[in-house]
């Protein structure tokens, strides 16, 4: 546990987004490092919109954090070209108390935003069995 409330955020998490029209909610996974109130990753997801779909999108995450509050932004990374994912992606979101989940909302501009939630295991368990695994050498 950090003293920034629940659990490092460093990990891989799987999430999905919805669009505010509503439909099928969009998968994505992302990685993200935590160091202090930083927070940088990277995402990847399939395209299910604009000149692209079915491709993979890969986007650079860059925020921070405070307390049980995560804001970050994602930039996709593409070659240049308009594929239609160019503007950048505000998300804010709120971390249970055990650092497994984040829910919360993305925007890319006013009147254009939506639902998404991102989920983990709980590390607990890891933590006791390389700690077993530790009393067990001795």
């Amino acid at each position: 546990m950090t003293d920034q409330g629940p659990e490092d955020l460093t990990g891989i998490w799987q999430g999905y987004f919805l669009y505010p029209r509503g439909g099928t909610p969009v998968s994505f996974v992302a990685t993200m490092l935590e160091s202090g109130r930083f927070v940088t990753g990277t995402t990847h997801e399939t395209a299910t919109e604009g000149r692209v779909i079915g491709q993979t999108l890969y986007a650079l995450l860059s925020g921070g954090r405070s307390g049980a509050t995560i804001s970050f932004v994602k930039n996709y990374t593409h070659s240049g070209e308009d594929i239609g994912y160019e503007m950048p992606v505000t998300y804010v979101g709120r971390i249970n108390g055990d650092g497994t989940q984040i829910d919360g909302t993305w925007t890319i501009y006013a009147g254009f935003s939506g639902r998404f939630a991102m989920i983990r295991p709980r590390r607990v368990a890891a933590k006791r069995e390389h700690s077993t695994e530790i009393e067990t050498r001795r």
